[in-house]
């Protein structure tokens, strides 16, 4: 009977902190959409007084390329709520024998179009890595995340390089090293804040400001753990540490 109590009370503080955990991404969310609607408002306010005042086409080409964008991140931001609202799922569908290499194959193939149009080079070096265990949607979803900020954030000044690196540590982890040579990252300013939803680590509007939250969010659902490491100027490293249990 104690036994049965004390899981009911583990039971009790999960169902607890999860309720929290969507209060809080509930309300967040529900701000953060606010803006989108408002500048959908803006754009067809603004299109409506040209049309009065009998503007040029360039004008009206200018507004629907401004809502194309503004529907973009609008549809972005829903996918990765959606997305978050399937983490639990992913990991309750259990682990599989991933390959490292087909991982990082589909997350570049899901971005190949920005890949080409940046002239981005990716290099890999997993040092006999070639497999790990995780929930196969999860892992393309960090490297995919992690990979596409590595883009987003490149340097005006030199072409984008990428290296995607494994190893295993002395704690049978497994390390996987995201490193670029972009523009870098102030952690005395971001680090608090990075991996927190709709925060962005630059002055840029893309993007829905979720792709750190999610990947923190898989990370810590996994056991494992993120770091980072960078300097202005001097591009960045995120390093994941995926614990690897035995096979049952």
């Amino acid at each position: 009977a104690e036994r049965y109590l004390n899981r009911l009370q583990v039971q009790n503080q999960e169902l607890h902190s999860l309720n929290e955990t969507l209060d809080s991404l509930l309300y967040t969310a529900s701000h953060a959409l606010k803006t989108p609607i408002v500048n959908f408002r803006s754009l067809i306010m603004m299109m409506r007084q040209i049309e009065n005042i009998g503007a040029g086409p360039e004008q009206r080409a200018e507004i629907l390329e401004r809502l194309e964008g503004a529907t973009d991140k609008f549809e972005k931001t829903i996918s990765d709520l959606l997305y978050i609202s399937q983490i639990d799922a992913q990991f309750e569908e259990g682990y599989s024998v991933v390959s490292l290499q087909e991982s990082v194959r589909q997350a570049m193939g899901s971005m190949a179009e920005l890949i080409r149009r940046k002239e981005v080079t990716i290099h890999t070096e997993f040092n006999g890595i070639e497999e790990v265990r995780f929930p196969p949607r999860s892992l393309q979803q960090v490297l995919m995340n992690l990979i596409s900020k590595a883009i987003k954030y490149s340097s005006p000044d030199r072409s984008p390089e990428i290296s995607v690196s494994a190893r295993l540590n002395q704690r049978r982890e497994i390390e996987i090293g995201i490193r670029d040579n972009g523009i870098g990252i102030d952690l005395d300013r971001n680090r608090e804040k990075m991996f927190k939803m709709f925060k962005r680590l630059h002055n840029q509007s893309s993007g829905s400001g979720l792709g750190l939250y999610i990947v923190k969010r898989i990370m810590d659902k996994s056991g494992g753990n993120i770091d980072v490491q960078s300097t202005p100027g001097n591009g960045t490293i995120f390093t994941l540490f995926i614990p690897q249990p035995e096979l049952q």
